[in-house]
């Protein structure tokens, strides 16, 4: 596009937008694919983390209640041998 207009292929000015909008659209288009494609993907990455987290804390819970029940055993322990 750098030639002088005179040296210039004349085009219909209607044939040259449209020429300029499908490689514009199809950019876009392929845009648009890659940008739903990594949504998906990141929308399944989340699930997992989700399904992760929520297992960690199921685990952090049963830890919990087995840390209670040795605290309460040590301090019956504790106890009886305080008050023998």
């Amino acid at each position: 596009m750098g030639e002088p207009d005179s040296k210039r292929a004349r085009v219909e000015p209607e044939l040259e937008k449209a020429n300029a909008n499908s490689g514009t659209s199809g950019e876009q288009q392929q845009a648009d694919r890659q940008q739903q494609d990594m949504t998906l993907v990141t929308q399944k990455a989340l699930e997992e983390i989700d399904k992760v987290q929520s297992e960690i804390d199921q685990l952090n819970e049963q830890a919990s209640e087995e840390i209670l029940k040795v605290e309460q055993k040590y301090n019956l322990l504790r106890w009886a041998c305080l008050h023998c």
